[in-house]
């Protein structure tokens, strides 16, 4: 398995250099959050918040009614429980086009109580507009801002940082609200997201050497939730899922 560095930091630069309406705002974590690189290459289109996060949403609020493509930047939990009024009254409620990027999602950092994004999609769901998206590996991540964008509206994206695998190949991009199958089965259906996609991949190959059939479904649009191919393997297995 190929790991890759620095992804979200080269599609980043790629879709500003494509987009020059796009601009990316930060709450003070430029390293963390793998977009100093973007404000060297391209400094006009970035700017550098504070540790002020509900202020900068506001921010991106006006720029999308200017017509700007406004890319939030900061450790997920900062950028929905935090902004939580500012999310639903100045960017959901007009459906406006900014785009939430949230890093460290689940329990996946040593940084404590404060930085666990455990509750992300279950606040977000419920919020009128708001898709989600979970990337899963480098492939994901390289095509997510083009989906996203094309997708419209509102959008908070579950991002991978430093090093990622590549698990899919570079030339099947992430699909707006379809899963990709991992694996075909009859026994078992797994549904996993983020990084619990690459462990299940394992997991899989274990439990196919213990005789048990695996339908592996890799989802990464949790909203809207109505990929067919869900249902689809439910019906295909045998002990559920």
């Amino acid at each position: 398995m190929k790991m890759e560095l620095n992804v979200h930091s080269d599609s980043m630069i790629r879709w500003g250099k494509e987009h020059p309406e796009a601009v990316v705002l930060s709450a003070d974590l430029g390293s963390s959050c793998e977009i100093k690189e973007f404000r060297n290459v391209l400094p006009d289109q970035y700017m550098s918040m504070g540790l002020t996060e509900q202020n900068m949403v506001g921010w991106a609020a006006g720029l999308a009614r200017e017509g700007f493509l406004p890319y939030l930047h900061s450790f997920g939990v900062f950028l929905y429980r935090r902004v939580l009024d500012q999310l639903e009254m100045s960017v959901a409620y007009s459906n406006l086009p900014v785009t939430f990027v949230g890093f460290l999602p689940g329990i996946m950092t040593p940084g404590g109580v404060s930085h666990q994004m455990i509750n992300d999609v279950g606040v977000l769901r419920a919020v009128p507009n708001m898709r989600i998206y979970s990337t899963g590996d480098a492939t994901d991540i390289e095509g997510i801002l083009k989906m996203s964008h094309e997708a419209g509206g509102p959008a908070f994206i579950r991002m991978l940082r430093k090093e990622v695998p590549r698990l899919f190949p570079a030339n099947e991009p992430i699909r707006f609200n379809h899963a990709r199958i991992c694996s075909e089965g009859t026994d078992v259906a797994i549904f996993s997201e983020n990084i619990c996609t690459e462990e299940t991949m394992k997991a899989t190959k274990v439990l196919e050497k213990k005789g048990v059939s695996v339908q592996h479904l890799h989802i990464s649009t949790l909203k809207p939730f109505t990929d067919p191919q869900v249902v689809d393997a439910l019906k295909k297995v045998r002990y559920g899922a």
